[in-house]
């Protein structure tokens, strides 16, 4: 399947390459970067220029770790071939990354837009006729919890608020709670991309939040879920549509919750595969540069910036100061950590994973 995506590049490009172009197509969906890039290079030189010849060869080249030749070739892409479909420039001059894969998404939703908003509109008319509680889902595969993980969902319980039931869910359980098509799961490899779809017609059908299982709160989380309680949609937002989605709140009368749902099984139904590892953040984003709706709805929204909630896991390797750690342990109502971290960290009792872990055997 991780194939798939790239051939359908070449198979959606200008009709009839040749030469250099064919063979950088060729190499794009080999995934063979280098070769891939060498012949596009080749192929523009020679004149071959559309506005998919560029942005693959930027994809390339970024592949490849050369950021500013893709960028450089992003904005030529906007420059000689802007697209019809949406505000390129404005686009790409917010977020560069993903080029040619980005542009895909968003000329397919807009091939679609009317079927989609369509979708939307009648999904929030439906779930306004359905009655829902305040949940909190957060979900872990199986019962074998890693010690940080099972950290993080004991402090759900501990400091959710009254109002708000903590739902732990796993591959088990989940469909006692929603019903989803397996054909959309079938060629899904990755679990993080399973759990996207997870995460997704949960809120869709309950509304709620949901947490990763790597979701540490804090005392001061009842504050924080007090304003998102007022929103119908929150996700933290890093530069303009460009979110996370480990901390996701939504409403199922939610047009954006709704038009993202929409859009996200249409691309799957349609036997197109996951792009790239982010390309659940790239629908999100790209539906506000497709959808006047879903934008006005943006623009209208709570805006935060998640830089607090990261801090503690880009601490837990480091060697902290008692009032350093105290810092940053309550820094944030909410903490987005990982499972996985370096265990001879651990050996050392001034990291903030072994900290962390102390803490956890001491039931704080």
């Amino acid at each position: 399947m991780k194939h798939q995506f790239f051939s359908s590049i070449a198979k959606y490009a200008i009709r009839a390459p040749s030469g250099k172009k064919q063979l950088g197509f060729e190499a794009f969906h080999a995934q063979d970067w280098k070769t891939a890039a060498i012949e596009f290079d080749e192929a523009l030189r020679n004149g071959e220029s559309d506005r998919n010849i560029w942005l693959s060869a930027a994809s390339a080249h970024e592949r490849m770790g050369s950021h500013d030749v893709a960028a450089t070739y992003t904005s030529l892409a906007n420059r000689l071939h802007p697209s019809t479909c949406y505000d390129s420039a404005a686009a790409f001059g917010v977020y560069a990354a993903a080029p040619v894969e980005r542009d895909t998404i968003a000329t397919f939703l807009t091939e679609h837009a009317a079927e989609l908003s369509t979708s939307a509109e009648l999904a929030c008319l439906q779930a306004k006729e359905r009655t829902t509680a305040a949940r909190a889902f957060v979900y872990w595969d199986t019962d074998n919890r890693p010690d940080i993980v099972r950290q993080c969902i004991e402090s759900m319980h501990k400091f959710a608020p009254e109002d708000l039931e903590v739902v732990e869910l796993n591959a088990a359980t989940i469909k006692d709670w929603v019903t989803i098509d397996e054909s959309l799961l079938a060629g899904i490899e990755n679990p993080a991309h399973r759990s996207d779809v997870i995460r997704l017609n949960l809120l869709s059908t309950h509304g709620g939040l949901w947490l990763d299982a790597t979701c540490l709160l804090n005392p001061g989380f009842p504050f924080l879920y007090d304003q998102i309680n007022r929103e119908n949609f929150f996700l933290y937002t890093y530069r303009g549509s460009r979110t996370g989605n480990w901390f996701f709140w939504a409403q199922p009368d939610s047009y954006r919750l709704q038009l993202l749902r929409a859009a996200l099984h249409l691309w799957l139904e349609s036997g197109r595969p996951w792009s790239n590892y982010f390309m659940f953040h790239d629908i999100v984003e790209m539906l506000y540069w497709t959808d006047a709706r879903y934008r006005n709805d943006w623009d209208t929204g709570l805006y935060l910036h998640p830089r607090e909630a990261l801090e503690m896991n880009k601490s837990l390797g480091r060697r902290l100061a008692d009032h350093e750690w105290f810092d940053i342990r309550r820094r944030s109502p909410v903490n987005k950590l990982t499972w996985k971290f370096d265990q001879s960290k651990l050996g050392d009792p001034t990291t903030g994973v072994a900290r962390l872990v102390s803490e956890a055997a001491r039931g704080q």
